[in-house]
């Protein structure tokens, strides 16, 4: 596949009027999300919106987005490339995670690659394929935000965006780090922030679940 290497959004160079032109600090859907977004958070969302629009005016039908510190095992990638292609119409988000994907429903099988109906999808946006119609659909839903990418993508009554999970996904993590992400700063924090972020966080996913569960049912 042809490859291009797009550079990221630098969350340091955004000012005050562009940040607060995408990011609602306030909340845009529930559950509300408990915590602010740093810099590095925001200009992540802002990269994926750049890259679905390149798949847009590429005319693509399909764009295999993957970050840099991904090792790709080109032939289960290819498979994943190719079930996708076959197995859906291009208004799925197909994700591809570095980690074991959690058991779901089987839509499509070929070169022992599977498609799966995850439910809620897993977070992480290490690798997806995107079709041209969710590109279109993300892209026009997601000019101000509220949360991060990878939380948002979970909220599939939202976007109006299915999510599969291909696995094997044909990508993993470097065995030993190089860097790490950059989307998020890491803080030290005395042991009362510690326990309210946890409490925060579990109250959090606990209200996104029931949400889940009750728009998978409808």
């Amino acid at each position: 596949m042809p490859v291009t290497v797009v550079n990221a959004v630098d969350g340091m160079q955004l000012t005050a009027a562009e940040l607060s032109a995408v990011y609602v600090a306030d909340g845009l859907y529930e559950p509300h999300y408990p915590f602010p977004l740093g810099r590095g958070e925001i200009a992540c969302f802002l990269s994926h919106r750049k890259v679905w629009g390149m798949i847009l005016e590429r005319g693509l039908d399909y764009g295999v987005v993957l970050e840099d510190d991904d090792v790709v095992d080109s032939k289960a990638l290819q498979n994943a490339v190719v079930l996708t292609d076959a197995a859906t119409d291009g208004s799925a988000y197909v994700s591809l995670q570095t980690r074991p994907v959690p058991s779901g429903r089987r839509i499509a099988t070929s070169h022992g690659c599977r498609l799966l109906d995850v439910s809620p999808p897993p977070l992480r946006t290490s690798g997806q394929i995107v079709g041209r119609h969710a590109a279109l659909r993300l892209l026009d839903l997601t000019k101000r935000f509220d949360r991060p990418i990878d939380a948002l993508i979970q909220m599939t009554w939202i976007t109006g965006v299915p999510v599969l999970c291909a696995s094997p996904s044909g990508i993993s993590d470097w065995p030993e780090p190089v860097g790490g992400s950059v989307a998020q700063v890491k803080h030290r924090r005395g042991l009362l922030e510690i326990i309210r972020r946890e409490m925060a966080r579990t109250l959090y996913r606990r209200r996104f679940a029931a949400l889940a569960r009750l728009h998978r049912t409808i």
